[in-house]
């Protein structure tokens, strides 16, 4: 199946990138949004124009109520480096520029040029401090071939390698194969390169309507071999599922149509990815599983038929809900496994994601979020005033500020000096001193 350092590269490229995701999570007065659609997206670095600086970092959303942008990764000897930046540092107020998600930082970084500085305002914390610290960071040019972890220095010399999440060698035999880039047709979401003259069929589907995913389905001419990436069916859920579950419904979904008599013959845990995306994943509220599934069964035109699929999924304990960050697939003749494999590893390693289509996601996102606090709030005033009608209770407010929650039959309500209150029906103080209470709107 996919090579263990692409899917490690893979998943790495997602837990950098924060791949949004959209969900609406209503847990009493929790309004939890993210943005998802299984994508890598550009940081604040991003891809800009020439002359335009970089930051040299990925930055993710933190989780609500917290805004910012969250520093998860820091380019080698890049601008945000040089400047001190570490991962887990939020970034507040660039310049003058409030930075309330990572968008707000990217568009603010993509207006600069290289070579100027920007001032940043970054909430830092660690075992022993927590505290709001300024530093100065002086933009970078685009890293060469657009790596964004290269360094931000203007030598020629190639990117030094992640240690977390180790490159993947292109796989022997892959020059022999032409390659085309698919753009997805139904939101322009993505581009990932496929073999030139095979079938493709996909783009980013909606089962929920807040929940985007990445469905492709590729076929070669022969109709021999058959690579899936992405699963329609998939959606959010509300407890942890094993992976080795997980992976076996997605094989059954991905092939049911591709080949018959499936049957699974070996499915094995991936603990080395579990740990991976563990320990790079943000916050410790994170689970993670990982498997992966061997099969056999019969092509429409052949026998003999044999294939791999991974599952990597994530369950966000502090929302109660889960996802898969990876689901992705090969069929093929048995004995051509190794070169379907190479295929998907470089299908896999070429997928980009359009960062104008990440940009309009987390808006509706934004407004989704923003709709349905309204909406909550809305709901609890109506609560609030039916159980004041059944208490017959109203709500005063003194000089100083201070609310109170009083009998609603008398017209007036005072609050006397020594701080007990009374109501009366007419606007005459009960006792010298007594100050009148403002009665609030219902």
């Amino acid at each position: 199946m996919l090579a263990r350092s692409q899917i490690l590269a893979f998943t790495g490229l997602l837990l950098a990138s924060r791949a949004p995701y959209v969900w609406l999570l209503l847990r009493c007065s929790l309004i939890a949004v993210a943005l998802t659609a299984g994508l890598p997206f550009a940081a604040a670095h991003g891809a800009p124009a020439a002359g335009k600086g970089v930051l040299g970092v990925a930055v993710a959303n933190p989780s609500p109520p917290t805004q910012g942008a969250l520093i998860v990764r820091v380019a080698p000897e890049g601008a945000a480096a040089r400047a001190g930046l570490r991962p887990q540092d939020l970034i507040v107020q660039a310049d003058s520029q409030p930075i309330l998600s990572a968008s707000d930082l990217t568009a603010y970084v993509a207006t600069r040029r290289v070579g100027e500085s920007i001032t940043l305002a970054v909430m830092r914390s660690n075992s022993a401090s927590h505290g709001r610290v300024q530093v100065t960071a002086t933009l970078g040019p685009v890293p060469e071939q657009g790596n964004p972890d290269a360094a931000s220095s203007t030598q020629s010399r190639p990117a030094p390698p992640r240690p977390s999440a180790p490159e993947v060698v292109p796989a022997q035999g892959l020059s022999q194969v032409a390659w085309t880039t698919f753009t997805d047709p139904n939101e322009d979401a993505f581009s990932i390169e496929v073999p030139r003259g095979w079938r493709v069929a996909g783009g980013v589907v909606r089962k929920i309507p807040l929940w985007p995913s990445l469905v492709l389905r590729v076929l070669s001419p022969d109709r021999r071999t058959l690579i899936a990436v992405g699963d329609p069916d998939s959606v959010p859920y509300n407890a942890p599922i094993a992976a080795r579950e997980y992976v076996r419904r997605f094989t059954e979904s991905a092939m049911s149509r591709a080949c018959s008599g499936l049957k699974i013959v070996d499915v094995v845990d991936l603990p080395d990815v579990e740990r991976f995306a563990s320990s790079n994943s943000l916050g410790p509220y994170n689970q993670w599983s990982a498997a992966q599934a061997a099969f056999t069964c019969n092509g429409g035109r052949q026998a003999g038929v044999a294939g791999e699929a991974i599952a990597v999924l994530q369950y966000m304990t502090t929302l109660r809900s889960g996802h898969a960050q990876v689901l992705a697939a090969f069929v093929t003749a048995t004995g051509q496994e190794n070169e379907a494999d190479q295929l998907l590893n470089h299908m896999i390693g070429s997928l980009r994601q359009n960062p104008e289509w990440s940009a309009r996601q987390q808006r509706m996102a934004q407004q989704l979020a923003e709709g349905a606090m309204a909406r909550w709030q809305g709901e609890q005033r109506q609560f609030q005033q039916m159980d004041d009608a059944i208490t017959n209770t109203a709500h005063f407010v003194g000089s100083d500020g201070q609310r109170y929650d009083l009998d609603a039959r008398p017209r007036y309500q005072w609050l006397a000096p020594d701080g007990q209150t009374a109501g009366t029906d007419t606007p005459t103080p009960p006792s010298p001193g007594s100050k009148l209470l403002q009665r609030l709107p219902e």
